[in-house]
This record gives C-alpha cells, sequence and structure tokens, in this order.
C-alpha cells in the first residue's frame, strides 16, 4: 500500500475545493439532529452555499457551493455552525463518523441504543490521540438487529449489555459504559498500530492485532429500510438524497414571528434598511441565494406601495421575503438558523433589535429572534424534536404531527414504498463535480419512468455513477448505471 497517511475527507476546517464551489460535511453522529439544528444548517446553506443539504452514505450532512476565501469557509459560516452545536470539538471534527441503527427506541431493535452513541461521541472528543483517526474510519452501534455493516470499530446490543464489534468479528461482551471504553481503547490502539491503514479491514490482520479476543461473525446481509411507517416514525426520502429549503421547513415545523404563509414574507421589528438598500426581489445575492426587502403581499390581493421598509399593514417594520435565484424548483421560504433570521443590507433602528439577536459571528447582519409555532399542519416534529438521517439517504420523522405525511408528500419527500424514486440514489455528477461525465439528476428522472419493468423490475436499488470513482455506491445488490442516457 502507498498513498499518503491523511485523506482528504472534507469538513469545516477542511473544506474540498469541487467544481460548483467548496464541499463541507459535517458530522452527525448517529445520523440525530435536532430541528432546530437543521433549520440552522438549511438556513446558513442558503446564505453560503447553493441552498441544499445533501445526505451521505454515512449520515452525515453536505454543504457544497460554498467561496473560500484563503481556502477557509467564510467566517460567518464556521461560527453559525458552531452556534448550532454541530462542531462541539473542531480537533476532532473530521473523525466524529459514528453510525447507528436509525429505528432505535421508535421500531424494532433488543433496545434504544441512543444514550450509547452520545456516549461514544462524548468520549472519542475526550480522548486527544483519537483526533489522528483518518476520516474515512467509522463506528457504529447496532440496537441487535443487525443493521449497521460497513464499519471499522462497533457495539452490538446482546441483551442488557452490548458486544464489541471489529471489522468482520464479534468480540466480548461488556455492559454499556464498559462497551463504550472498550471501543475507545481499541481506536486508540488503531491508531498506534495503523501506518498507512484507514481501515481496520487494511491492517495485516483485519483487526485481530488490535488485542481483542475475536471470533468470526456470521453476518447476514439486513433488508434496507423501507419509507413510510415504522411504529412511531415515519420514514420518507429526498430524491437523491437532496433536502430543499422547503423541504426543511416542513420536516422542522419552523416557524418565524410575523411570516405570512401565503406571501413568504417576515414583518420585522425594529430594523430599517441601510443606503445600500437591498437588491431586488428574487435578485441575487453575491450568487447565491438572496434575503431580498419588499413590501408583503396586502390582504385584499393587491400590492402594498413602496419597496424597502414597507408597512403593508403590518405596523412600522419593514418585510423581508427569501428566495432563491435560478432555482425555479426550489419553493421560497424563510430561512431560520437557532431560531434566527441573518438580515444582510440591514441595520437595527434606535429602539434596537430583541437581547437574543446580536452580531452571533455572522458578519454586519443583524439577527432577529424568531419563534416555532409547534404542531401545525405544516409542521412535523415537536418544537425542539429532532430527526435522523440515514445511510440510505432517507430522513426519519421521529415524532410527526397529525398532518405529517400529507405536507412531507406535498413537499416532494417520498413516504410511498412503491414510489419508483425510493430506489434510486447517485453521486454529485456534472456540473457540480469535475470528474462527472454527465448531469445525474436528469438521468435519474429516466430511470424512475423505467422502473419496475425491464431490467428494472427486480427491486433492486439503482445507483447513478457519473464517474468510474463511484462514489457512493451502496452495499449488497444493485443495478449501476455509469452512462448518462
Amino acid at each position: 500500500m502507498s498513498r499518503p497517511v491523511t485523506d482528504r475527507c472534507p469538513g469545516l476546517v477542511r473544506p474540498y475545493q469541487s467544481a460548483d464551489g467548496a464541499l463541507v460535511r459535517i458530522r452527525i453522529p448517529g445520523g440525530r439532529i435536532t430541528a432546530v439544528a437543521l433549520a440552522g444548517l438549511s438556513a446558513l446553506s442558503e446564505q453560503y452555499g447553493d441552498g441544499l443539504l445533501q445526505i451521505t452514505s454515512r449520515a452525515n450532512l453536505q454543504l457544497r457551493g460554498i467561496t473560500l476565501a484563503d481556502g477557509a469557509v467564510d467566517p460567518g459560516l464556521a461560527a453559525g455552525i458552531e452556534d448550532l452545536g454541530l462542531n462541539p470539538a473542531p480537533d476532532h471534527e473530521l473523525v466524529r463518523n459514528i453510525a447507528a441503527s436509525p429505528l432505535s427506541g421508535l421500531a424494532g431493535g433488543v433496545r434504544d441504543i441512543r444514550p450509547l452513541v452520545s456516549a461514544l461521541d462524548a468520549g472519542l472528543i475526550a480522548r486527544p490521540a483519537l483526533a489522528e483517526l483518518p476520516g474515512r474510519f467509522l463506528f457504529a452501534i447496532d440496537d441487535g438487529r443487525g443493521d449497521q455493516v460497513g464499519f471499522d470499530l462497533g457495539l452490538i446490543a446482546d441483551g442488557t449489555g452490548v458486544r464489541a464489534l471489529v471489522g468482520d468479528f464479534i468480540g466480548e461482551q461488556y455492559d454499556d459504559e464498559g462497551g463504550v471504553r472498550r471501543l475507545l481503547e481499541l481506536a486508540e490502539e488503531f491508531v498506534a498500530r495503523r501506518g498507512e491503514a484507514w481501515r481496520v479491514r487494511e491492517l495485516p490482520e483485519q483487526g485481530a492485532e488490535l488485542g481483542e479476543p475475536l471470533q468470526p461473525r456470521a453476518h447476514p446481509a439486513p433488508e434496507p429500510l423501507t419509507v413510510g411507517v415504522h411504529g412511531t416514525a415515519l420514514v420518507v426520502m429526498p430524491r437523491l438524497g437532496r433536502l430543499t429549503p422547503a423541504q426543511i421547513a416542513v420536516l422542522t415545523g419552523d416557524q418565524v414571528t410575523g411570516v405570512s404563509t401565503t406571501a413568504r414574507s417576515l414583518a420585522l421589528p425594529h430594523c430599517s434598511t441601510t443606503d445600500e438598500g437591498p437588491p431586488a426581489a428574487g435578485g441575487d445575492f453575491d450568487g447565491r441565494s438572496s434575503l431580498a426587502l419588499l413590501a408583503a403581499q396586502s390582504p385584499d390581493g393587491g400590492r402594498s406601495s413602496g419597496v424597502v421598509g414597507g408597512r403593508a399593514g403590518r405596523g412600522t417594520s419593514p418585510v423581508v421575503e427569501t428566495t432563491y435565484a435560478g432555482r425555479e424548483d426550489l419553493v421560497p421560504g424563510v430561512s431560520t438558523t437557532a431560531r434566527s433570521l441573518a438580515l444582510p443590507h440591514c441595520s437595527t433602528t434606535d429602539e434596537g433589535p430583541p437581547a437574543a439577536g446580536g452580531r452571533a459571528g455572522r458578519g454586519t447582519s443583524p439577527v432577529v429572534e424568531t419563534t416555532s409555532a409547534g404542531r401545525n399542519a405544516r409542521s412535523t416534529t415537536e418544537d425542539g424534536g429532532e430527526v435522523v438521517v440515514t445511510v440510505g439517504r432517507q430522513v426519519v420523522v421521529t415524532d410527526p404531527g397529525p398532518e405529517a405525511a400529507r405536507a412531507l408528500a406535498a413537499a416532494g419527500l417520498e413516504s410511498d414504498p412503491a414510489s419508483p424514486w425510493t430506489r434510486i440514489t447517485a453521486c454529485t455528477g456534472a456540473p457540480g463535480c469535475a470528474n462527472g461525465q454527465f448531469e445525474t439528476y436528469p438521468r435519474a428522472q429516466q430511470l424512475a419512468e423505467q422502473v419496475g419493468s425491464g431490467e428494472y423490475a427486480d427491486g433492486l436499488p439503482i445507483h447513478i455513477a457519473a464517474c468510474d470513482r463511484l462514489c457512493g455506491v451502496p452495499r449488497g445488490r444493485h443495478h449501476l448505471v455509469t452512462t448518462g442516457s
């Protein structure tokens, strides 16, 4: 083996430059993310990237189309991600790769292993030596159903305890605390012995040299997770794993004080525009999505007079609307971070903004406090709830509201197992990836019409790869499509 000791896995501190701008990957241990953090990350993607969030094959989230300065992301983006609690340990950012059974505690499994995910993440961050793990290294915690594959070190629930997993082998039984501790010790031993290896299976003895007593493990291929209702959860799937701002707004149910859902506008107390003025409604702000100030639609269906700072029957506040330039398939909606909204070209009046709204490390834009309206027709999670992203690029809504299924379907999130889109995954493809030989989304649209007939009548997953690197190829049997037509 001859290759660099350091891999090129991207992160906030090490963005990867692609054809459509830089890519930043945010680690989401166990795939679990709060509704507030997901809404906030979506807002940051709109402000600094291409507006989308991509779910990866390791149940992490990616932002694309980011502009770098001297090889680094904008300080406002870094601060925003840290404010959301998504980068609690920058030194360990690239190694917090922890997969877990996505339905644990919601449906099936031996028992709820979610506390083990949190304990493993905390222990990983607490050990300085583990910051040297390769970015490809993967931990996993299985709740006993056997749905975790392709990891390096893991734990599987076994009655009241856990058993250690090392690559393709199974080790000793431990209580929960002892199992987490043992996993971290094995990871430190890997760091000490790895040489140029990135994965446990690349070691000369495939993990036996780490010191855990091991036995071969019989492990049949797990059944893929399907969309639909599972216990108290609802599993949905965005097309090709790409979440739009409108879909995230429905998933999180975040509401902003003063929002008109018909005009998609926001009245801003104690805020006025600067002399520079904002971009026109629907305009492009620094090549990305814009926050355009305009008069909101009046109750009688007409337009109020004035542009910036128009009253529109909303007292003394100007009104803001979010847009996404150049993408007709993305529905405009209000962008929020951790219950806040950064406003370019806007400054506070003498009265000042709410106390919670300072600069928050986001440049010169004031931040306006927002609220969540909780569960309603647009809400699919309780305020303060969480969702889970999966290795199959799905989203598990852990506590769906009564109108969740209908709202999610209207937003384009697939919840019908019969939908052809639940079988199709793809790499980024052209033009976003310099190696891509063709665009993958149009190819996926073609394939969606062919699912269920001919060579695609067998029910197997279909993956589209636009170059010979075959990024994102699923494990197990599948159809591989490598041509654009």
